[in-house]
């Protein structure tokens, strides 16, 4: 292979590289470094509320609910700094009890319309502008 032909291999493979980098950050993956803890502490919270007949329906539920979370989050994730453990909480707790990772969108009260479009494209209205949220 000449000179030639591999500074064109090259140049393609640097295009197609650029390429993948710009379609990445378009799409704005989002990764959940917990997400393996929350589902296996969610189900969990399931199997008790399931076990003790608790009713989702209430605020006193709500206190329950934090209760049993957070018992077994202190098994299942001791290591795990206290904010952290504090978010993922709040993440299966509005899961279980509210409208998952919309619930902080409609606690917002500067927030007046709330448009998902997919997965990874959940807007706001905040003060009459139009942004993508950091929802997914």
């Amino acid at each position: 292979m000449s000179l030639l032909e591999r500074m064109q291999k090259q140049r393609i493979n640097q295009q197609q590289e650029q390429s993948g980098e710009e379609n990445n950050k378009q799409v704005g993956r989002y990764v959940d470094v917990y997400e393996d803890l929350k589902s296996k502490v969610h189900q969990e919270v399931i199997n008790e509320i399931n076990k003790n007949n608790i009713k989702i329906d209430n605020n006193e539920s709500n206190g329950e609910l934090i209760r049993i979370i957070d018992e077994i989050l202190e098994v299942e994730a001791g290591d795990i700094n206290r904010s952290d453990r504090s978010k993922i909480s709040a993440d299966i707790l509005n899961d279980i009890a509210g409208h998952g990772p919309l619930e902080v969108l409609l606690q917002d009260p500067d927030v007046t319309e709330i448009m998902v479009n997919g997965p990874n494209r959940v807007y706001i209205e905040k003060k009459g502008k139009l942004q993508l949220s950091d929802v997914v």
